[in-house]
């Protein structure tokens, strides 16, 4: 989506139906008010139920609390949207966010080079969720999303 805002792709349906007809999942960075803010965000979900769409920043930049409602709401309104946790420091959010949505659409991510992999990693090695939690979020879930076999990896 880079610096095109969400309602182009309204103007753009075929993008959103060539991903929906290869289960293609579409990388939206999201959390910029007026271009990919949570709810905008839903109203493209809730229209293509068939693309899963991974929110990067776990849906919002603002993560002082302005934007945290906004991103539940999202999280409990739509069933294809994933929320990728590159640049969330806050530890209550993702423990919030498992407790809301369950573990299965959170996704570890960096935005490297933005953010170092060691932190990033951390903050979910730190969160106060189960070790079968941190294992989906940290790769299980997104080789489940993409069609990878696992093949026993462990993400230590």
């Amino acid at each position: 989506m880079g610096r095109n805002r969400l309602d182009y792709l309204t103007k753009r349906p075929p993008l959103l139906e060539i991903a929906a007809s290869y289960t293609a999942p579409v990388w939206i960075h999201a959390g910029y008010p007026g271009v990919s803010h949570a709810l905008s965000v839903r109203e493209i979900a809730q229209q293509f139920p068939d693309v899963p769409m991974i929110l990067t920043h776990g849906a919002q930049l603002d993560i002082s609390g302005l934007s945290l409602t906004d991103a539940f709401e999202l999280a409990e309104t739509t069933t294809n949207t994933y929320f990728e946790l590159s640049g969330v420091y806050r530890r209550d959010f993702i423990e919030d966010l498992v407790e809301t949505i369950g573990p299965e659409r959170v996704l570890f991510g960096t935005n490297a080079p933005y953010f170092h992999p060691t932190v990033e990693k951390s903050r979910v090695i730190n969160a106060e969720i189960s070790d079968t939690t941190k294992q989906k979020i940290l790769g299980e879930n997104i080789l489940n999303l993409l069609e990878i076999p696992d093949n026993g990896h462990s993400f230590e």
